[in-house]
């Protein structure tokens, strides 16, 4: 035991010293060594844990570990990797551990060189200059050596480098731009095998992003693995091969599998980058699927989002095969299923990490492949076989929806003049929900949450609402700050009555509207002190969340540009917001408990969990906004008999969600306004608070602890007051401005950043989209060049980039005035002008507010601005300015609906003015300095008298020189085509033709302009359009044929279809059931009912289909075309045809011809072994059989071996002993029907040449068989099976010599001969059977020609006698024997001729018929008598020759099989 333990890795011999000394101290005795076993068998199974086993012998695996192998070690197979490498890496790949920080050479400060970020910012060709300059070694950085002669074994960290210089000095191996070098932070990896991708800081949580690579240089096996897959909208189940990624946050399928399944999900935008195209914008439908195991061991694994991908392009090259595990002592005993699947059709990614997950590991060495047991079987990894070559091939897709969306909702923003969509059926339903159950409790309005169905039932998903809440105390733990706040937030909830304990009664509830909410905190960075609880409705568990079941309920919330603008009619501005405005909404009680969610007892981490439940509506639920403003506007329904108007309408039109801008004239209005909209809101529990306003006294007039934080500790009446933010935009309160917000930060240079930095310019009026224009222009060109998310901005826009972003914080300097009408009272005349024009950049307009004043002075504001990119395909300049001024006229319709005062009327310029600048941009400086864009055109300022005047237009001139579209001619014609009938004969299934003919019904009753149905083909359309193909049948082939229906008693249906009377009137059963649809037998649509039949019941028989049929159809001479149909499936061919036969041929001339010698025409064919004893020793023998084709006489040499010239001897010793033969017939070669293997194997190898040559010289000639054709050569085969019975009759397991073999073939031989050939009479005078030693022992000596002998030639001459007796052998052959061979024994009538460019199924025998091969025939032989009986064909695997009875025609070239 002592070697044993020797050899154990060192922390388990420290273990086994220990159980040892336990061992010895408690038993009192030594150990055994069972006990050793147990103790490394559990040390094992510890190591072999997916997990944690590689975690204790960690460190040791590292020591003496030569850090060149481990970054040079072939790095291949699937993996997402961010393309870094840490700095403490590289410290340990770059530096001594021993050596202490001393001063860094480059800055002087106590840190080593490869930690300086001044150093690291320099260009590679600048740090080694650098380094060189300093007398540093280029791979350790010391001094006092150089590179070549450091004693360092560090090599470069960057994978597929490996040379002795330090990482931050390597050089990528392909060129690049030096100011755009990666950092060696970021390494280039340069060698194909490896792909790699660094997503940024800034990518958005929902980005996918798989790989797969692998390597040529031997077989590396995937983690392929066979998989169930169920759809749960049409219970379709399909097994296929899935592959595990750990590298992809996503699950991709192919559309293969997603129409097999049949199933249905959403569109979804991506983008798909693989290594010919970087990027590529694509659509993909997102589908939920169910995966488990093949053999359903387990429940299904729910995956909700799978994308689905015309093809993964992964084959299964990497899949490991039974005979390739069974060369490793570790994998041998593992069982993998096979499918009969081509590809992989499902990638399996992070999103569903319980596939995922590792149960046991079964690993060799290392270098050698490794098992990991999984939810779906066993997977192997890494390299199954070494020898062999191995495709490289790399995958990588990313998903980036999320970004487009949010690219999206940025365009969305500048909508502002958009139409308001009505009301969907589901906002009008929650409306109604609302309205009937609304209550008021305690002042707060009770309202129930707007489900989509009445009574939805919901899983119980606490256990994914506990995980959550585990990670979440994780979290707190580590920032007790965030602990803290976030506790006291939720004691407030309790505290405020905003939530509730849920009862031990209540928590027995389970009648499926129960719902567990994870919760989280949010920070919103202008406000860093608060933080704010956010429930997770939107957390899915299963297939759904709470926010799946719950209708988001109507828009009710003002337009914010419309609160806006309304915020600048008046002098005295005020803002507030309601405190906590969804918690004052009270949730019905019966609703409650689908909003439970959990916390920790007494608020530790470590202790059991309590379970709580909202009372009010909550943030994070999808119906909490809508429902928030439906209350709003409840508050005034419920007191408009009380409160005045203005109290009633700033409820109603200065509210956007919870916060509040209001501006009104004068300090007398402002003041009661406040303390009634406070009062009125109060009412119904609405807390409005936070006020700050530009006048002083409405300030004073409320009390302190409802000011604004800003305001909390200002003293109003001698400070500044602050500046504050208006719906995003920043409002000075004490010069009364309205300015931009922007986020000045560190934009990469890169797609996007520029999208990151338009994002970063809030402006919803537009006041300064002349400058933002410039920005979005490069963006559209980014676009147009399909330039990645990440991909450095080019030279030249580079340059205009970086003006821009100088520009940014320069417009934070612009500002307008907030208040466009001081007092109405002093006004005369309110105009809107608007301003539009157009350029080659972009089309844009300007809206200004003209104030006539009773004084005679004039004010100009600008009120809202719009500028828009001229479109990527071009467009004239004329078209561009019709758009501007489209965009003018909306802009003056959203200012009519969303301001209070009074407008006079609106008047629109097109020409050289200050729509030029919305159109061109402009920078930062020239938008500040030039007051033309905030203050309008100089001539607004004069009379009406004094302003531009129409210029005259010739109106016919106008025509000729409008870009107007043509008026479209429309030319008709009129065919006597059969249109409807091409449609019938075009469609080859009863579904197909179905559902274009429910296409053609819509489109007919489009265009009656009738009311006709939306989206896809529905059932009823479908049935609508099978009674119309019937109707059509009915009306081309029955109209004037009614005779021969009597028996059927016809009758005619509501809709006037034909219908079958019968006797089956009292039958309780549809319609169609008892009332079948006639269809005459000759329309195509009876064909095509019968052929979808007959595939729906598996390719069922006459009967079965015919039964069927007449379950809706009774279709006329039914069983005729249903027998036709059956007859011509191609599948039903594959599965049970019979192969081809044709009628038996005639004898050929050498088995009819008479007087002549025996053996004069013979076959030939081998059979054996026999096995002989030859001195101690046992040897093979085989037989030769001679076949006389005309008198069947047997001829039998002894061959001793299988080659040619064992087969030449034989044949000339037969010779010698029998006469030369003129034919020689024989098989070829491969078809030897009983033979053994060994046999084929060497008759194949027979040199054919060389017997034919030999065959030459004496003037014979040789005669084969097609192949497979070994019925041709029955003549001797039947000889054959002869022999084997006679000598399976006398040599009786006995084992002979090589004299006792001849012999005994030489009795065969004789007995076989003395067969009779004719039939035995029982009549005594008749002759005796004729057999073929009638004629062979005759004589002996050479046999002379034969001739005409007379009776009293018998008694001239001896020789003459027994000529005489053969005379009388060929008379009785002649007389008795050939006459039998006159009938058929079968195959007595001629079939149809197999034709060139027949489809045939060629039969093999040793393989089962669904494995048969698919052919073509090519040519075929015609015998004399016009039949053909071989063909050659052509399959995948080349082109052979082949008798028609080895093929099976699936489908004729030419002809009608049925004919």
């Amino acid at each position: 035991m002592l070697a044993i333990v020797e050899k154990l890795p060192y922390y388990l011999k420290t273990r086994w010293i220990k159980a040892n000394h336990e061992i010895r101290s408690k038993y009192k005795r030594g150990v055994e060594i069972v006990e050793l076993v147990k103790f490394i068998s559990d040390a094992a199974d510890e190591a072999s844990d997916p997990v944690f086993g590689t975690l204790v012998n960690k460190g040791q695996n590292d020591k003496g570990k030569n850090p060149q192998s481990k970054y040079q070690k072939r790095q291949v197979g699937s993996f997402t990797a961010k393309a870094s490498i840490t700095e403490d890496k590289l410290t340990a790949v770059t530096e001594n551990k021993k050596q202490t920080a001393g001063k860094c050479p480059c800055c002087g400060q106590g840190h080593y060189l490869t930690r300086c970020t001044q150093f690291k910012a320099m260009k590679i060709k600048d740090r080694r200059d650098f380094v060189m300059t300093k007398g540093l070694c280029l791979n350790c950085f010391a001094h006092g050596h150089t590179g070549k002669t450091c004693a360092r074994n560090y090599v470069c960290a960057v994978a597929g480098c490996g040379l002795k210089h330090n990482t931050y000095l390597h050089f990528p191996n392909q060129r690049t731009d030096e100011g755009t070098t990666p950092p060696p932070s970021v390494p280039t990896v340069t060698h194909a095998p490896r792909v790699t991708f660094t997503p940024p800081e800034n990518a958005p949580e929902s980005q996918r992003v798989s790989n797969y690579a692998s390597s040529q240089g031997g077989k590396l096996a995937l983690p392929i693995v066979p998989a169930r897959v169920r759809c749960i909208d049409t219970n379709a189940i399909i097994d296929t091969y899935a592959m595990l990624d750990p590298g992809t946050n996503a699950t991709y399928c192919t559309e293969e599998l997603c129409h097999k399944l049949g199933a249905r999900g959403v569109i979804r935008h991506m983008e798909l980058t693989t290594i010919a195209q970087t990027r590529m914008p694509v659509e993909s439908n997102v589908i939920t699927l169910f995966v488990s195991d093949i053999y359903d061991s387990q429940e299904p694994c729910c995956i909700s989002e799978v994308t689905v991908r015309p093809t993964l392009n992964i084959d299964l090259s990497g899949l490991s095969s039974r005979v390739e595990l069974l060369k490793w002592q570790h994998l041998k005993q593992l069982e993998l299923p096979e499918l009969d699947v081509d590809q992989v059709h499902l990638l399996i990614g992070q999103d569903c990490a319980d596939l995922l997950m590792p149960g046991e590991v079964k690993k060799g060495r290392p270098g050698e492949p490794f098992a990991v047991h999984t939810p779906l079987g066993w997977v192997i990894n890494g390299p199954i076989d070494p020898f062999k070559s191995n495709i490289k091939t790399s995958h990588f897709v990313r998903n980036v929806s999320a970004l487009e969306r949010d690219l999206s909702k940025l365009w969305e923003l500048e909508g502002v003049n958009s139409e308001v969509p009505g009301m969907s059926q589901s906002d009008l339903k929650t409306l109604e929900t609302w309205n009937n159950g609304k209550r008021v409790v305690e002042n707060h309005y009770t309202l129930p949450i707007p489900f989509k169905t009445e009574g939805p039932y919901l899983p119980d998903n606490r256990s994914m609402a506990e995980r959550r809440l585990q990670i979440l105390g994780k979290w707190l733990n580590k920032d007790r700050h965030l602990g803290e706040k976030y506790t006291e937030e939720i004691h407030k909830l309790v505290k405020e009555g905003y939530a509730e304990e849920v009862s031990p009664e209540d928590l027995k509830r389970a009648d499926g509207k129960v719902w567990y909410l994870p919760h989280h905190p949010v920070h919103n960075p202008k406000k860093p002190d608060k933080t704010r609880i956010v429930f997770d409705c939107a957390a899915k568990f299963g297939r759904f969340s709470l926010n799946d079941h719950v209708c988001q309920g109507p828009d009710l919330a003002n337009k914010l540009v419309g609160v806006l603008l309304r915020f600048r009619e008046g002098a005295i501005a005020f803002m507030a917001d309601i405190e906590a405005m969804f918690h004052q909404i009270r949730v019905t009680p019966d609703d409650r408990d689908v909003l439970r969610f959990l916390w920790f007892k007494d608020d530790d981490t470590r202790k059991s969990l309590s379970t709580y439940r909202m009372t009010s509506h909550l943030f994070g639920g999808v119906w909490s906004p809508s429902c928030a403003n439906y209350a709003l506007q409840q508050v005034t329904k419920d007191f408009k008999e009380i409160y005045p108007e203005i109290v009633l309408n700033t409820v109603l039109y200065n509210f956007y969600v919870d916060d509040c801008l209001k501006a009104v004239n004068t300090i007398g209005i402002a003041v009661p306004l406040v303390h009634q909209v406070t009062q009125l809101l109060s009412l119904r529990g609405f807390h409005i608070t936070k006020f700050v306003s530009n006048s002083p006294e409405l300030m004073n007039s409320i009390p302190k602890g409802e000011w604004g934080r800003s305001f909390a500790t200002l003293d109003i009446d001698v400070n500044e007051l602050p500046t504050e933010r208006a719906l995003g935009m920043l409002w000075n309160i004490a010069s009364d401005h309205l300015g931009i917000d922007v986020q000045i930060r560190n934009h990469p240079r890169t797609k996007r950043g520029v999208l990151s930095a338009l994002s970063s310019v809030y402006d919803p009026l537009g006041l300064v989209s002349p400058f933002v224009l410039s920005a979005r222009r490069l963006f559209q060109q980014l676009c147009k060049e399909e330039k990645g998310w990440d991909e450095g901005l080019p030279r030249e826009m580079e340059e205009q980039w970086g003006r821009w972003l100088n520009d940014l914080p320069v417009i934070k300097e612009f500002n307008v005035p907030r208040c466009v009408i001081p007092d109405e009272n002093l006004v005369k005349t309110l105009q809107l002008h608007y301003f539009c024009d157009a350029s080659e950049y972009g089309y844009g307009a300007v809206a200004y507010l003209r104030t006539d004043k009773v004084d005679d002075t004039v004010s100009v504001d600008i009120l809202l601005a719009k500028s828009r990119l001229a479109p990527l395909k071009g467009s004239t300049i004329p078209r561009l300015e019709l758009a501007g001024a489209l965009e003018a006229v909306r802009l003056d319709k959203l200012l009519q609906e969303e301001l209070q005062m009074p407008l006079e009327q609106s008047i629109y310029w097109t020409d050289k003015n200050t729509g030029d600048i919305a159109s061109r941009g402009m920078t930062a400086d020239e938008l500040i300095t030039e007051h033309r864009w905030c203050k309008g055109p100089a001539f607004l300022y004069l009379e009406r008298s004094k302003w531009p005047r129409q210029p005259s237009f010739n109106c016919a001139k106008l025509e000729e020189m409008a870009e107007v579209k043509k008026s479209p001619l429309v030319y008709t014609t009129r065919t006597d085509e059969d249109h409807l009938g091409r449609l019938l004969n075009y469609y080859s299934s009863w579904h197909g033709l179905k559902k274009a003919t429910a296409w053609l019904l819509r489109v007919r009753e489009m265009l009656r302009k009738q009311s006709y149905p939306k989206g896809p083909i529905s059932p009823r359309e479908m049935k609508t359009a099978e009674e119309a193909i019937v109707r059509h049948a009915q009306t081309v082939f029955l109209q004037d044929k009614m005779t021969g229906l009597e028996k059927l008693s016809p009758k005619k249906s509501t809709t006037g279809l034909l219908l079958v009377g019968g006797r089956l009137n009292n039958l309780n059963e549809e319609n169609y059931t008892k009332h079948q649809l006639i269809v005459p037998h000759e329309h195509p649509a009876a064909k095509l009912i019968i052929e979808d039949l007959h595939k729906k019941l598996g390719h069922a028989g006459v009967e079965r289909v015919l039964a069927e049929s007449r379950r809706l159809y009774w279709i006329l001479k039914g069983r005729k075309l249903v027998k036709k149909t059956v007859h011509q499936c191609i599948t039903c061919k594959k599965l049970r045809g019979k192969t081809e036969v044709q009628q038996m041929a005639d004898l050929p001339a050498s088995r009819v011809t008479p007087y002549e010698p025996p053996f004069t025409r013979v076959g030939v064919d081998y059979f054996g072994p026999f096995m002989v004893k030859r001195a101690r020793s046992k040897v093979k023998r085989y037989g030769c059989i001679f076949t006389c084709l005309s008198i069947r006489a047997v001829h039998i040499e002894v061959s001793y071996t299988l080659d040619t010239d064992s087969f030449i001897n034989a044949l000339e010793r037969f010779i010698a002993r029998r006469g030369e033969p003129k034919e020689i017939w024989s098989d070829n070669g491969t078809n030897f029907v009983g033979a053994q293997r060994e046999l084929h194997r060497s008759i194949k190898d027979w040199n054919q040449n060389q017997i034919h040559e030999h065959l030459l010289k004496r003037e014979i000639t040789w005669k084969f068989n097609p192949p497979e054709a070994s019925h041709m050569g029955g003549v001797w085969e039947r000889q054959i099976r002869t022999v084997r019975a006679v000598l399976a009759g006398v040599i009786k397991q006995q084992t002979l010599d090589d004299e006792s073999l001849v012999t005994l073939i030489a009795v065969v031989e004789s007995i076989i001969n003395g067969r009779p050939i004719t039939k035995l009479s029982d009549d005594p005078r008749d002759d005796r059977p004729l057999t073929p030693n009638h004629i062979l022992r005759l004589g002996t000596g050479q046999i002379l020609p034969a001739g005409k002998f007379e009776t009293g030639d018998m008694y001239r001459r001896r020789w003459k006698q027994v000529q005489y007796l053969a005379d009388i052998f060929w008379h009785r052959w002649l007389r008795e024997y050939l006459p039998t061979l006159q009938e058929r024994q079968k195959w007595m009538k001629p079939k149809r001729n197999v034709m060139k460019g027949d489809l045939i199924l060629v039969k093999q025998d040793n393989y089962p018929r669904n494995q048969w091969p698919l052919g073509l025939v090519t040519e075929t032989y015609t015998s004399p008598d016009g039949l053909v009986r071989s063909v050659t064909i052509r399959t995948a695997k080349g082109t052979y020759t082949r008798p028609i009875t080895k093929i099976c025609v699936l489908e004729g070239a030419a002809t009608n099989l049925c004919d």
